[in-house]
């Protein structure tokens, strides 16, 4: 890889290659051309240092930390549609993989052991692995859907 994205010692590092990997998925998914010598091999060496990187950068208190605003926002729906002060009956959010990789990390969903596994094609043998969000580009929006006509 580092010779077919021309990278020095300094920018082959795990942040880099994680910031690539969102590059060149979302470049595939809106059908811009890839470069000619990547191979289906460098795609999957860069999903596993992207979700292997993120999985570490996102656990434990920083995770905790950065989830936190979300999950007071999903309490106050929650709270909101129990206390049956609203007509409200369905609220849909979407969210960018920034949120949700510290989420999927907090809730033991998935952990660096899990994707380290799936990797190297080994048994899984954690509890939890699920693959974090692929396409990050996503926009964040909320949708309310009021049925008291």
């Amino acid at each position: 890889m580092k010779v077919v994205f021309n990278l020095t010692a300094l920018q082959a590092n795990l942040a880099s290659m994680s910031d690539l990997y969102e590059t060149l998925y979302s470049d595939q998914y809106l059908g811009r051309p890839l470069p000619k010598d990547y191979t289906d091999s460098d795609a999957k060496n860069l999903r596993y240092i992207y979700e292997e990187y993120n999985t570490l950068v996102f656990n434990g208190k920083f995770g905790s930390l950065i989830s936190t605003p979300l999950i007071r926002y999903i309490k106050s729906k929650i709270l909101a549609q129990t206390s049956l002060s609203t007509n409200k009956r369905l609220t849909f959010v979407s969210a960018h993989s920034n949120n949700l990789l510290p989420l999927l990390t907090i809730l033991n969903l998935t952990s660096a052991e899990c994707i380290a596994q799936k990797w190297k094609g080994q048994p899984i043998t954690t509890l939890n692995c699920v693959d974090p969000p692929t396409f990050s580009a996503n926009l964040a929006i909320e949708v309310s859907v009021d049925y008291s006509f």
